[in-house]
């Protein structure tokens, strides 16, 4: 029997799946988009930072402790972390800090690019696959040409969002760290 008529066996008779394949490389191509936007916004945060005299915007600390895990697991969900820090006016409505105003049109632009691009991708995923989310679709498309500031909120949530709505696109854990710290602060007040 030959190699493709065996490995066609196996895919008819569902001990194969290429649907998973496809999911595990979209999921990884979302990832990179996603991991694209963190990595210029900070980059350009970085940059600014360095000439701002603002004493709301975030510590330079940060950007010195991502620099020490470049490579490892924990880089994107620190980095995460950090956009999330940047950005954090934005949850509560306070008025931003100088950094803030600075990348905040920079880090839009970045945005909407990368939700122009997770369109195609979950478009042909989801024709691949013959699934019709209406909805996750619908938010995508706005968010392509959204200006106002929730657009950052938008995309922070993305990750679970998206693994809510179709469950085997599931992106890293991008709130590793939060919880991690939270899980710090918990356990040092339980042993007080």
């Amino acid at each position: 029997m030959s190699f493709s008529l065996w490995f066609a066996l196996l895919i008819s008779s569902g001990l194969i799946s290429l649907c998973q394949g496809d999911a595990r490389q979209t999921a990884k191509d979302i990832e990179q988009l996603y991991n694209e936007v963190l990595q210029s916004s900070l980059q350009n945060a970085r940059e600014r930072l360095y000439h701002l005299n603002d004493s709301n915007a975030i510590d330079k600390q940060y950007f010195h402790e991502l620099d020490t895990i470049v490579g490892t697991e924990n880089y994107y969900s620190t980095a995460y972390f950090i956009f999330a820090l940047i950005n954090r006016s934005l949850f509560n409505q306070r008025e931003s800090d100088k950094l803030l105003l600075e990348v905040l049109p920079y880090e839009k632009i970045s945005i909407r690019n990368f939700f122009s691009k997770v369109k195609i991708e979950l478009l042909n995923y989801l024709a691949s696959t013959h699934q019709n989310k209406f909805e996750l679709m619908t938010n995508v498309t706005r968010w392509q040409t959204e200006t106002e500031d929730t657009l950052v909120i938008s995309y922070l949530g993305f990750p679970q969002r998206l693994q809510d709505q179709v469950p085997e696109l599931q992106l890293m854990d991008y709130m590793k760290q939060a919880k991690s710290l939270v899980d710090g602060i918990v356990q040092s007040l339980t042993n007080i």
